[in-house]
């Protein structure tokens, strides 16, 4: 177990792409404060290293780290209080469970509250025959002191108003560690730089500057990829981005991707900071060719364009609008298609407005293990083109840890579409359930199937939801992990059908199952094995399914 948490590693077979089992002193230190980590995380409130010695192996190659460690007694917290002398502050709302964590949210509460000018220390009282502790959060107002310069230093390439801009500090304001944080993290997820340190340095009785030291990474890429997936087959991709364009903290991206069912091609660009102000501004030209024949009978082109603006409320608060034109053509349709599909050959223009409103809790947006996520959406078409509709969608995600190995991620879709005008909705913007939306059903397995033909008809209005479990199985180093899941979905019936020609049930559709997620060099590659257990007779199932990339 204590193994599993350090950066040092034995030599194996598989760790040759890593440098974990490379020797380096620096290495051993930080080792060292991740022990000291994880055992007062855990109780272990007078552990400590006795000693972290390197020595050489016989056969002169290779070294034998030792660790010495003095555990001490686990304690249990038996009190906590709150002693200070601010008014107007209500001390049960600030604790926690972690102590770290607890002055940092005292901290934060105090800040919203006005007292930017305080000390949070925590004193612990060892009670060691009954292993408690008395816990006491001293709280006492400090000395005002002023942001006098920020400093930044590392940045060869990257302009300083990238680095500048991320702050939510400027020159003059009061000194807060609330807010040195905050510019901390959004710094390091602008992901420019391998290292971030931030120094508060007194130049004045009460002034002192603040000093920023980056090591900057290379932020453009190069990607090519062969695979295969269950959905889409043999799959060839390629890409180059520049997360960093120019230094201005731009992004710019070409990226094609060609299949035995769909060949996709994209160029996007988008300014974070547009005409110097908090929003990001986009514009995407995009072009797709999908194969629908195994569950429709026919093939469908997309060519179009995306003008996107974003803003943000708070860090964690935002919204962004955006400008969709496309043509859109349903091509090669079947002599035996569903008479619904054939109706739809030919090509139209579908002109939409849109907005979503995001509000993000995320410990982490790449591997989330705690916090949630809430998103609401609409999209109004027939501001010009051909295609009259109305959309809403709804998305709501749950991440919790346990024992700090099992996150599980409760997970909830909702959508509605619906044609106006006397315009019904199109096969190309309904919604449809299965493959990775639904486990253990194919792409568009779930929901209204011409009875004849067996054609899938879509849906106009959709919800899935269910939960997963993420787990180690002791190949945390290549990026595996296990995950059981239980899927439960919903898919709503076209509103220009007959029953008398179509299967359909809005009874919903169940499914459980296991699978292996790997955050591979190429991105994350989903291995799943689903199996319903409530379906209906025409629905068709799909046990294995490999996916690459993933998605809210």
């Amino acid at each position: 177990d204590l193994q599993n948490i350090m950066m040092s590693k034995e030599s194996r077979w598989y760790r040759i792409f890593g440098n974990s089992e490379t020797y380096d002193p620096e290495k051993m230190n930080y080792d060292k404060e991740l022990l000291r980590r994880f055992y007062t995380k855990n109780g272990y409130a007078d552990f400590r290293v006795v000693s972290a010695v390197a020595e050489l192996a016989p056969d002169n190659k290779s070294f034998v780290l030792n660790y010495t460690l003095e555990e001490g007694p686990r304690y249990k917290i038996n009190d906590i209080k709150i002693l200070t002398s601010l008014n107007d502050i209500n001390p049960s709302d600030y604790y926690k469970e972690k102590i770290e964590k607890s002055v940092q949210n005292i901290d934060s509460k105090l800040d919203d509250k006005g007292f930017v000018f305080v000390d949070v220390v925590p004193e612990l009282e060892r009670d060691m025959g009954n292993g408690t502790i008395d816990l006491d959060f001293v709280i006492e107002e400090s000395e005002r002191v002023f942001v006098d310069k920020i400093n930044i230093s590392g940045n060869s390439r990257t302009l300083d108003k990238v680095i500048r801009r991320e702050f939510r500090l400027d020159e003059g304001d009061a000194l807060n560690g609330a807010k040195i944080r905050a510019s901390r993290r959004n710094i390091e997820n602008l992901n420019f730089f391998e290292k971030v340190n931030i120094d508060v340095v007194p130049t004045d009785e009460n002034r002192a500057d603040i000093n920023v030291d980056v090591t900057e990474k290379s932020t453009g890429y190069f990607n090519i990829g062969v695979g295969y997936s269950t959905v889409n087959g043999a799959l060839v991709s390629a890409g180059i981005t520049e997360n960093n364009f120019r230094g201005r903290g731009q992004q710019i991206s070409l990226n094609a991707s060609v299949s035995h069912r769909a060949n996709d091609y994209s160029i996007s660009f988008t300014e974070p900071y547009f005409m110097g102000r908090r929003l990001s501004a986009g514009i995407d030209l995009f072009r797709s060719e999908e194969d629908y024949q195994d569950e429709s009978s026919y093939d469908t082109d997309s060519t179009g364009a995306r003008v996107r603006l974003g803003w943000n409320y708070t860090d964690d608060f935002y919204q962004y609008a955006r400008y969709t034109i496309s043509k859109d053509e349903i091509k090669n349709v079947s002599r035996g298609a569903s008479r619904y599909i054939k109706a739809e050959e030919g090509d139209y223009i579908t002109s939409s407005v849109g907005q979503t409103l995001v509000y993000d809790k995320r410990d982490s947006a790449i591997n989330p293990t705690e916090g949630y996520y809430l998103s609401l959406g609409n999209d109004v078409a027939g501001v010009g083109g051909d295609a009259k509709f109305l959309r809403f969608d709804v998305k709501a995600y749950d991440y919790y840890t346990v024992m700090e190995k099992y996150t599980f991620k409760f997970f909830f879709n909702g959508g509605y579409i619906v044609g106006y005008g006397g315009e019904d909705v199109r096969l190309a913007q309904r919604y449809y359930l299965g493959g990775s939306t639904m486990r253990g059903f194919e792409f568009a397995g779930i929901g209204a199937r011409d009875k004849v033909t067996d054609d899938a008809l879509g849906g106009n209005w959709m919800i899935y939801t269910g939960v997963e479990n993420i787990f180690p199985i002791g190949l945390d180093e290549l990026g595996i992990k296990a995950k059981l899941f239980y899927d439960v979905g919903v898919l709503g019936k076209p509103d220009n059908i007959d029953t008398r020609y179509v299967d359909y049930s809005s009874d919903p559709r169940m499914s459980v199952g296991f699978g292996f997620q790997w955050m591979s060099p190429m991105g994350q590659i989903d291995i799943d094995f689903g199996f319903p257990i409530q379906k209906q007779d025409y629905d068709e199932k799909e046990v294995f399914r490999l996916n690459f990339g993933t998605r809210l």
